[in-house]
């Protein structure tokens, strides 16, 4: 079953059902270990992801990293500005888990600065070797649309992204290489094919649950951060 809330997932696992759980509601560690402890009661199988990571566009730009195309990753910075949202927590969760899967790695060094109920937040993740991740967010737009976008500076390349999903351009040198985004239809279908049957296997699983654990672990470095107004090592100290 796909659930879109945490309740919902635990009790599917409590009935032993294999569950896929849309990330960004499980908002703490706490709720992650909740669901954790129900699908080993109950037998069930959980998987949990990021659906952005399955949007072509940014599927596209991480296969270029993946591959090297752009070299070494030295910068991701994220914009993502809206009216008041829902949830805001849910959103910038998901601008976290995007700039740790680019990068490849968890941060060493977190630096936040903003409103403590996160509706506006200025976000610095330093990783080993130098690269960096900037997140800006913003629920306090004007009612409508807002904006999204997503930057990566590497070595050798640069890839960019935002809310115009229709149409992707590869530029490498000659003429550009158009690439039908189609976004809103792929990454549901890829959710469907992945998971639908069985819910991934163990390994699959169990990469999910450890990458939004990362995540987790640094929401938390950047709520110390906003409250204490120093950079934070992910061990908890501050400097």
């Amino acid at each position: 079953m796909i659930c879109t809330e945490a309740s919902t997932a635990e009790q599917g696992l409590l009935q032993g059902q294999p569950v896929f759980l849309h990330a960004e509601q499980c908002v703490s560690v706490a709720d992650l270990n909740m669901l954790i402890r129900a699908a080993e009661r109950g037998n069930g199988r959980l998987a949990l992801a990021n659906l952005e990571r399955l949007w072509p566009k940014h599927r596209t730009i991480h296969d270029q990293l993946a591959t090297g195309k752009l070299g070494e990753v030295g910068l991701v910075r994220i914009h993502r500005w809206y009216s008041l949202a829902p949830c805001v927590e849910h959103m910038w969760l998901l601008d976290i888990d995007l700039a740790l899967w680019l990068i490849g790695r968890k941060p060493e060094i977190i630096y936040a600065a903003g409103s403590e109920d996160l509706s506006l937040a200025l976000i610095h993740l330093g990783f080993a070797g130098g690269a960096m991740a900037q997140i800006d967010f913003t629920s306090r737009l004007p009612s409508g649309h807002g904006y999204r976008s997503l930057s990566v500076i590497g070595s050798c390349g640069a890839a960019y992204s935002d809310d115009h999903d229709n149409e992707q351009w590869l530029l490498a040198g000659g003429p550009p290489q158009g690439l039908g985004a189609g976004g809103s239809v792929r990454h549901v279908m890829a959710t469907v094919v992945g998971y639908g049957a069985g819910v991934g296997d163990d390994a699959d699983c169990a990469a999910m649950i450890a990458a939004w654990r990362s995540v987790l672990d640094v929401a938390e470095a950047i709520r110390q951060s906003l409250r204490s107004g120093k950079a934070i090592l992910l061990g908890g100290v501050s400097q």
